[in-house]
């Protein structure tokens, strides 16, 4: 039957498919050192005492999935993603910044990337995104331009922000987590969000500047 044949073929292909996306997601994920937390470990544990423990569903849990919890997901809660941004925005405040600063970010696509962004947020600060490909004559441009109170990096740029914005506090940001990392882990968990007007700078974008300077 040459539809089933064309069914069968097309299973394969999906499960072909999930399966070099499975493997992808885990090597990058172990590349970029983002498993920090046993929040799978924990719910696949508490499923398995839930369950019948001679079921095939209970034998899976306990000999394939958590012993590889770090390879099916990287997962992060809503609470653990509000307790992350709350204490980068207390170092924010902390390095002096005051609703309405700017603070630039060329940092990697980190999941403290993304709390970055938001507590910038909480905190009533304009955030100003920059490409990690961004030179020093560009980065001169931007820094001249916005004016920021604090600048983010990767740790290879951080002397060369500091040079260009000795007037700004200079945190990195890495896989490891950087000084920020280690500033925010020193931080309460609680902050009261800064209530901003609706006509207040929330981002500074630029444009890539391919045709001539960033604007």
């Amino acid at each position: 039957n040459p539809a089933r044949g064309i069914g069968i073929g097309l299973v394969l292909l999906l499960r072909l498919l999930f399966g070099i996306f499975f493997l992808g997601g885990a090597v990058n994920k172990f590349q970029r050192n983002y498993m920090f937390g046993d929040y799978p470990l924990d719910l696949f544990t508490k499923r398995l005492t839930e369950i019948d423990p001679a079921s095939f569903p209970a034998m899976y849990l306990e000999k394939f999935i958590i012993p590889n919890y770090h390879l099916i997901g990287w997962v992060v809660t809503w609470g653990e993603l509000a307790a992350r941004s709350a204490r980068i925005a207390n170092v924010l405040v902390g390095a002096g910044c005051v609703p309405g600063d700017r603070v630039m970010a060329q940092v990697d696509k980190l999941p403290d990337t993304l709390a970055l962004y938001l507590g910038c947020l909480r905190a009533g600060l304009a955030y100003v995104p920059l490409n990690t490909g961004y030179q020093r004559r560009e980065l001169e441009h931007f820094i001249g331009d916005a004016g920021p109170r604090v600048i983010v990096c990767r740790t290879d740029g951080r002397d060369t922000m500091m040079a260009l914005a000795p007037e700004a506090t200079v945190f990195t940001l890495a896989a490891d987590g950087g000084t920020l990392g280690a500033g925010a882990r020193a931080q309460r968990e609680e902050f009261a969000t800064v209530v901003r007007r609706p006509e207040d700078l929330a981002a500074i974008l630029y444009t890539s500047g391919t045709t001539g300077r960033s604007k």
